[in-house]
């Protein structure tokens, strides 16, 4: 795998061969994501101020004096979480990428539940269908790095605000997703090929 870079402030990334893909991308400029309209700078600034808080906590970098009230549910969400299934990082935000479909992304967290691996992708907003296909995407990505092992559990965490979370009501274990999912990249590369993306792209 040659060299990934991802830019922060303009969520581009790029390997040696140039840029990729991001997998958020993907969904969005294929339809299987709603359109937030106004709402969605907003809803993009909390989750990556959630993300931040998460990481913080994980890492045992957080001041819990300085958490803006507003925030401080998503955190305490993510710490009932952790504590109540038992789960302990072993990878933090670090992205992901494959060279060969020209797609990357940055798993939430890879860890483990006893002897299980689990693979989380971290929600502050509302479940949506795509979110298993975004995982699923990254599983595909994170295998190819694992050496032969295998991630046992993919799924979704939705913290709430008021100090709560939910898992999915259907469980991420349908082997179609990745497929979908790719079925997606291709539907926007055609799109792209064809001048129909107004601007989108690697």
């Amino acid at each position: 795998m040659s060299s990934l870079t991802f830019d922060l402030a303009t969520h581009i990334y790029a390997d040696d061969k140039g840029p990729l893909w991001a997998v958020s991308d993907i969904l969005t400029l294929a339809g299987l994501r709603p359109d937030y309209g106004d709402r969605a700078e907003a809803a993009r600034q909390r989750g990556k101020a959630v993300h931040k808080l998460c990481e913080q906590h994980d890492l045992d970098a957080v001041d819990m004096l300085s958490i803006p009230p507003d925030l401080l549910g998503y955190l305490l969400a993510w710490q009932k979480f952790r504590n109540e299934t038992g789960f302990l990082p072993t990878r933090i935000e670090e992205p992901v990428a494959s060279s060969f479909y020209r797609i990357a992304g940055t798993p939430d967290r890879v860890g483990t539940v006893g002897d299980k691996t689990w693979l989380i992708d971290i929600k502050s907003g509302q479940p949506t269908a795509a979110d298993a296909l975004q995982v699923a995407a990254y599983q595909y990505m994170l295998e190819a790095t694992m050496g032969g092992q295998k991630i046992d559990t993919r799924t979704a965490v939705y913290l709430r605000k008021d100090g709560t979370y939910a898992t999915p009501t259907k469980p991420f274990t349908d082997q179609n997703d990745i497929k979908i999912f790719l079925a997606a990249l291709s539907t926007v590369q055609w799109r792209q090929a064809h001048g129909l993306l107004n601007g989108g792209g690697p």
